[in-house]
């Protein structure tokens, strides 16, 4: 059964002597995926930025990676939310991978709502 995976990863300033460390760890998790799963890698900070995917492309799922620059605030709960909605009608497995320093300072959400939305995604 092919696996639909999102990479939520923290791209905010208090990432930023992380990154590398980031980088080598998502580019080992990748590696491992089989040829039918497709990654959708999906950086935040204070928002959601650019997202790349789904795709099965390691590429593109790669350069996305290497394009990855930490840079302000850290909405952790609010990005769990979309992370949610980015695997709406995505068949098989599905999966949320978290790479964060746990810092949140700009949410608006609460713990309950990104909880039920992760729940609701299944």
């Amino acid at each position: 059964v092919p696996t639909d995976l999102v990479l939520l990863v923290d791209n905010s300033q208090s990432m930023s002597r992380r990154m590398d460390f980031v980088r080598r760890a998502t580019e080992r998790l990748i590696a491992g995926l089989r040829g039918n799963d497709r990654a959708t890698v999906a950086p935040f900070n204070a928002h959601v930025g650019t997202i790349t995917g789904p795709t099965t492309d390691r590429t593109t799922i790669r350069e996305a990676i290497a394009a990855m620059r930490a840079g302000g605030g850290t909405a952790l709960l609010d990005s769990l939310i979309e992370g949610a909605q980015l695997l709406n009608g995505a068949q098989g497995r599905r999966a949320i991978v978290l790479i964060t320093d746990g810092w949140d300072e700009n949410s608006t959400a609460r713990t309950e709502d990104a909880l039920a939305s992760l729940q609701q995604s299944e």
